[in-house]
């Protein structure tokens, strides 16, 4: 009992030295660089020791969450609140201590969202799955390995078709894509299944035919894919089947060790921020190092900025969102343009569009607390258990897909069509034959 404490605080330990330097390096090594390049954008570094001060603490507040001595059920949980660290948590301490404009009470918010989520996660560890397949039952769909993969692969080539069949080489032209999709204004029906398309069932393809060594198809996955990706540009589309494939080398790598995995996978990222810096040091490459601030500090700069505006302006009540066809938004043209600048007529091209926390304060504030973090907890725990039956690899991936998905669109977007429930449905779709295939093959025995 004594040496299995001791093993689990070395292994807490290496891994709070992992994050520690994580976040230093983006404190003091990436974000100077990032605020250098982009500071045309308003983007100011101003470092408050105070500030930091207070960041750091709650940090290692966050770390002791790390802890697990009791026995836990259900690792998935775990790389979640991993994810939830990388991405969300330390770059939200991190703006908060190098932006001037965010204050004590702009800090709190963020503060309870994420403990009340990491609490809720680590319960859920700690208890054994339910079988949520049996509230929904799916058809059986034959040779459904072959057929949705070619019929999804056959509406995204009419679509790319239907777009005059562009072809995106280079990363510097994606936005002029997406202005281009934009003026096309295809019907919203056509929109809808795009996005579902090339946000979610394509990855979800490659991910799993990768994961089953069914090469042939997840590289069709892919091509699919990219042939989605050169109609809006999208980049964060591109990032996701690098991620697809950074995961699969390296949970290979490690052999299946959830520990080991996640030593890796921080590791690797923490090469990726660094790689970025020197990619513009040595070549004056912008490009990874904006995309890499998209992912890490902008939803919090937004998050941020949402608490500011909406502290003195009226909430919005879900009128953006599932209300809006029901009830008018008190902000011409969509609050997201008032965000970045106040209360004026004039629209600008600029938007503060990104989800999780700053999403939940804009529709009700601090009341949200009482609903959001139970809601994403919630949410997260349906997934994995409609996944009981994938390999620990594939539900990795997905797990990394919706955090992603998560922090980049509001509760309701990602739940509706932004990959919470096209997921449920394929991972029920697919386990559905799996249980018919299993059947056959018992009686035929």
């Amino acid at each position: 009992m004594k040496n299995s404490f001791k093993k689990k605080l070395r292994q807490w330990l290496f891994e709070a030295i992992l994050l520690t330097v994580f976040k230093t390096v983006l404190e003091f090594v990436f974000i100077p660089k990032y605020y250098a390049v982009f500071s045309y954008m308003s983007a100011e570094l101003v470092f408050n020791s105070e500030k930091w001060i207070i960041s750091t603490v709650v940090f290692g507040i966050f770390l002791l969450f790390l802890f697990n001595n009791k026995p836990v059920k259900q690792l998935m949980y775990l790389h979640i609140i991993r994810y939830l660290y990388l991405f969300c948590i330390i770059p939200t301490l991190t703006v908060y201590a190098f932006r001037a404009t965010v204050g004590i009470l702009d800090f709190v918010f963020p503060f309870l969202y994420f403990l009340i989520i990491v609490l809720l996660l680590k319960h859920y560890s700690y208890t054994a799955l339910s079988d949520s397949n049996k509230l929904l039952k799916m058809p059986h769909l034959l040779h459904i390995d072959i057929v949705l993969p070619l019929l999804c692969g056959a509406i995204a080539v009419a679509i790319w078709a239907l777009a005059g069949f562009p072809v995106v080489l280079n990363l510097s032209d994606t936005t002029e894509q997406r202005m281009a999709l934009r003026a096309a204004k295809l019907p919203s029906i056509i929109n809808y299944v795009f996005m579902f398309l090339g946000g979610t069932v394509f990855p979800y393809f490659a991910a799993r035919y990768l994961d089953k060594k069914r090469y042939l198809l997840a590289l069709l996955s892919l091509i699919f894919g990219l042939l989605l990706f050169f109609v809006n540009g999208m980049k964060t589309w591109l990032l996701l089947y690098v991620f697809i494939v950074v995961i699969y080398i390296l949970h290979r790598f490690t052999a299946g060790s959830y520990l080991k995995f996640f030593y890796t996978f921080e590791s690797f990222v923490i090469l990726l921020m660094v790689l970025c810096v020197v990619l513009y040091n040595a070549f004056g490459e912008v490009a990874y190092l904006s995309q890499f601030s998209r992912i890490i500090l902008v939803p919090s700069s937004i998050g941020y900025k949402s608490i500011g505006f909406f502290r003195e302006n009226e909430l919005l009540l879900l009128r953006e969102s599932i209300l809006r066809v029901f009830f008018q938004s008190p902000y011409p043209g969509g609050s997201d343009f008032y965000i970045n600048y106040g209360r004026r007529i004039t629209l600008t091209s600029s938007r503060a569009n990104n989800g999780l926390w700053g999403d939940a304060y804009r529709n009700f504030g601090f009341l949200s607390l009482l609903f959001y973090p139970y809601a994403f907890s919630r949410i997260i725990n349906i997934v994995i258990s409609n996944s009981r039956d994938e390999s620990e690899r594939f539900v990795i991936f997905i797990m990394l897909f919706l955090v992603w998905q998560a922090i980049n669109a509001s509760f309701f977007t990602w739940l509706l069509t932004g990959g919470v429930i096209i997921t449920i449905l394929l991972l029920k779709i697919y386990r559905a034959n799996k249980e018919v295939r299993s059947i056959a093959v018992t009686k035929a025995d």
